[in-house]
């Protein structure tokens, strides 16, 4: 079971609030790309699962 921390949900409406769609799916990207970089395949999905949620909030 997930942490509310790693709920994608969660972080993409959060992030909404803080910086709106267009900002938190920027930050989003920036997140997955550090992931992918660090090799931290689980925080990666994660991210990519964020930026699914807010692509969709943005079209």
């Amino acid at each position: 079971m997930n942490s509310p921390a790693d709920d994608p949900q969660e972080i993409a409406q959060y992030l909404i609030q803080q910086h709106g769609v267009r900002e938190a799916l920027l930050i989003a990207v920036e997140k997955a790309i550090a992931m992918q970089e660090s090799g931290d395949n689980y925080g990666l999905s994660v991210w990519r699962d964020v930026k699914r949620e807010l692509s969709a909030k943005a079209a």
